[in-house]
């Protein structure tokens, strides 16, 4: 079922120091008055924003996240207008860093794919008559434009789009149901809660790799993200050349030549230097001492991957030592 309102967050992960940003769209209710609360997990309201849409039923508005404001966690954005409610969820969590810049930044290039004059198909629902596309998370903010009948069409006039579900609204009743309507917008290849989960993928097998550690995005050492960012990205490669290969006869977008190639080029680069990074992030000086001792203990001739928990050597003191230490 199409919903002619819609609430778009322009991040799903959001860190200290970013800015919440949103957008509300409603077709039927221009210049009028919404009102936004941010909720937390267990439905307690932290904050009341209210706004009222433009001439075209349109509303941006931000906050900025502070440590007393929002502390890490999940949130809720609820938008009501007129009785009619929407939610979106977010999370405030160091993931937000980790994927504004790191993973958006190596895949840029794959965040805004275009697609020109793609024709929709058209159908009718609650007495509107609507245009549907393949893709069904266009950017806003990004240029849009539709055609038919070799006559562009004005945005939010003739035509409304829906941004998060890539429908079109025909407004202008002069537009025949049976004429061809063609869109040309962008879209990203990933969302930020793929990008999460592969972020939680990598920090699983960083804290799984000895010594076994249980950190969360909100307590890693500073020194995981270049592991964290680069083993996510190693994922989203694979996910691309699976895709690629697999919808290649389906894709409507401009396939660039040489795109695998390309693409296995920058997943053995990425590999191997993820090798190396997962030798020098994770060490024994991540593990705090089991315990203590100021007095003398034998000690194994061999401290192995097991042992070396209890037997870590702080200092050497002694006859012999040779003023040696601490260690």
């Amino acid at each position: 079922m199409v919903i002619n309102r819609e609430l778009i967050l322009k991040h799903k992960f959001v860190y200290f120091g970013d800015k919440l940003e949103w957008i509300y769209i409603d077709v039927d209710k221009p210049n009028t008055n919404v009102k936004f609360e941010i909720k937390d997990s267990g439905g307690n309201i932290k904050d009341t924003i209210n706004s009222t849409t433009n001439n075209y039923g349109i509303v941006e508005c931000s906050k900025n996240i502070t440590k007393e404001y929002l502390p890490t966690g999940l949130y809720y954005l609820v938008s009501t207008c007129n009785g009619n409610s929407l939610f979106e969820s977010f999370e405030v969590s160091y993931a937000g860093v980790l994927i504004a810049k790191g993973l958006e930044t190596l895949l840029q290039g794959f965040q805004k794919i275009p697609v020109y004059d793609e024709v929709g198909i058209n159908f009718t629902e609650n007495n509107l008559k609507l245009a549907r596309f393949t893709y069904s998370n266009w950017i806003y903010g990004e240029k849009t434009y539709f055609r038919g009948n070799n006559n562009d069409f004005n945005l939010y006039t003739d035509i409304y789009p829906l941004y998060n579900q890539g429908i079109a609204i025909l407004k202008n009743q002069n537009i025949d149901i049976t004429e061809d309507v063609y869109a040309s917008y962008k879209f990203p290849f990933f969302n930020e809660i793929q990008f999460f989960s592969y972020l939680k993928l990598a920090l699983d097998e960083i804290n799984a790799t000895p010594p076994v550690t249980e950190y969360s995005f909100d307590n890693y050492p500073v020194a995981f993200d270049s592991f964290l960012v680069m083993k996510a990205y190693t994922y989203c490669l694979k996910q691309l050349l699976l895709d690629i290969e697999f919808w290649n006869n389906r894709v409507i977008f401009p396939e660039p030549p040489g795109i695998r190639g390309t693409l296995n080029t920058l997943l053995s680069s990425a590999q191997t230097e993820l090798n190396t990074l997962k030798t020098q992030v994770k060490g024994r000086w991540l593990v705090s001492p089991a315990s203590i001792s100021s007095y003398r203990i034998t000690v194994p001739y061999t401290i192995d991957n097991i042992n070396y928990r209890l037997y870590t050597i702080a200092s050497i003191t002694g006859l012999g030592a040779g003023g040696l230490g601490p260690y």
